[in-house]
């Protein structure tokens, strides 16, 4: 900003597309990536990305990427990637509830950090998981209850099965 002490360039790609099938059956495909770099400096931690909870289900908030693995902390990461295949189809319950499920399987990775070090763990590999949930479009906003299970994660990563998400509507 202006007068400000950080300097760095970022971008964040978020990329969809949806495709109807069946009677109210909806398929998604989700891709966000971003990239961060230092203009003549370190990106300092709290402007990496930080990947888990609502942006990948079946892991905790900064539940995957780099760790310092003396203190388990996340340390977040200069690039990353996530995406995402799900499918929405009605449960048989009436439409004005407006309550659908959902199944899903998401992989991604964050990576790269500026420090070096003995105590820092930072593989890039590819994380998986995949699960179900309910959707419910309440007059407060969408309302979202996920299981998912994780089939590839590293030692050092966060996980959680239930994730629940709260949305507000402008």
């Amino acid at each position: 900003g202006l007068g400000g002490n950080k300097r760095y360039l970022e971008n964040r790609l978020t990329y969809a597309y949806y495709q109807p099938f069946f009677e109210d059956w909806v398929g998604t495909i989700h891709l966000t990536e971003g990239y961060i770099i230092g203009l003549g400096q370190d990106v300092d931690i709290n402007d990496r990305f930080f990947v888990g909870g609502s942006s990948f289900r079946g892991f905790k908030p900064g539940g995957i990427g780099p760790r310092d693995t003396s203190t388990g902390d996340s340390l977040g990461g200069n690039v990353f990637y996530v995406g995402t295949a799900e499918v929405r189809f009605p449960l048989g319950l009436p439409d004005e509830l407006g309550i659908v499920g959902r199944v899903f399987s998401v992989a991604g990775s964050v990576a790269g950090v500026d420090e070096t070090g003995s105590n820092l763990f930072d593989v890039g590999s590819v994380r998986v998981s995949s699960g179900i949930g309910l959707s419910w479009s309440s007059p407060v906003g969408p309302i979202n209850l996920d299981y998912a299970t994780v089939f590839r994660k590293e030692d050092l990563d966060e996980t959680e099965a239930f994730s629940f998400r709260f949305a507000t509507q402008f």
